[in-house]
């Protein structure tokens, strides 16, 4: 397919970003394509503010025009959340500049000279209280880890320490899985926030300590279904769950506040195909 012409560029459209329907691909309004003096090819350019380009592909589906190979990673990258409003100025030979805005109205600069950071998203005071929640996970654990080494009568008790457990969850108050759940492989913890409904963080620290090489596809078994994600690896080296995670925290009714632990279950070379998800709710569903 030819190239649109040049005397097209300068024409603009604007899309809402709905992680249901935008995660995967973004659709292309048909006005938009109705005014361009010549079909676009099959890839396209994607530039922001700062000038970082994304290359995406473009096909057809469902009878529309979508950028489809190479959004997720451009939307995973601005941290693009639910309501955010785009602008895309085309400026020919199939570059489009890309203007993000957040629900608060402002632009979302999320790209610095140190990597790629959450701007409106997630601010660095949201990141410090993250890493001091993980830290205590840590801390909690290895008391946990401690106490099971104490001797026979834990062990004989450990069926009715798990009940109490369990019992607490149900009165709303969280305790860590450890005392649910006996670990048998490496796990982590992460406490679900706003931002992570919609992708999640691998913590390069859990990564690092046991040397796991997290596979581009990965199975989440939670209770007795899997759930096929994928991973990503950002500019700055984090691994992020991108497609496939917000329906497992859709299906699973996974709110803000919940804690989600992660078991990776390892192959050889200490690859990382699969992971157990035990969800702790923060406070009891209504059914």
């Amino acid at each position: 397919m030819a190239g649109a012409s040049s005397s097209s560029k300068g024409i603009e459209f604007f899309k809402v970003f709905l992680p249901s329907s935008s995660s995967n691909h973004m659709s292309i309004p048909p006005a938009f394509v109705n005014k361009l003096k010549a079909g676009l090819p099959g890839k396209a350019i994607l530039k922001d503010f700062s000038g970082r380009s994304w290359h995406v592909g473009l096909e057809i589906i469902e009878r529309h025009l979508h950028f489809t190979s190479g959004w997720e990673k451009f939307a995973s990258d601005h941290f693009l959340e639910h309501g955010d409003f785009l602008i895309f100025k085309y400026d020919g030979n199939s570059l489009f500049n890309v203007k993000i805005f957040g629900l608060n109205g402002c632009k979302k600069e999320v790209v610095n000279n140190e990597g790629i950071k959450r701007g409106q998203v997630k601010d660095k005071e949201e990141e410090e209280q993250k890493k001091k929640e993980d830290n205590k996970d840590a801390q909690t654990d290895n008391s946990l880890a401690e106490k099971e080494k104490s001797g026979p009568s834990d062990e004989q008790n450990g069926s009715k320490k798990r009940k109490r457990a369990t019992t607490k969850l149900e009165e709303n108050e969280i305790q860590d899985t450890a005392e649910c759940v006996q670990p048998k492989n490496p796990r982590f913890v992460v406490n679900i926030t706003k931002y992570y409904r919609y992708f999640l963080h691998v913590p390069g620290s859990f990564l690092n300590e046991h040397r796991i090489k997290l596979m581009h596809d990965l199975i989440l078994h939670h209770q007795n279904d899997k759930w096929p994600v994928k991973v990503v690896i950002r500019n700055d080296g984090r691994h992020a769950i991108t497609t496939g995670w917000i329906d497992f925290v859709r299906k699973n009714e996974i709110e803000a506040k919940d804690k989600c632990v992660f078991d990776a279950v390892l192959g050889t070379s200490n690859t990382c195909e699969q992971m157990h998800v035990q969800v702790i709710r923060a406070k009891p569903r209504v059914k």
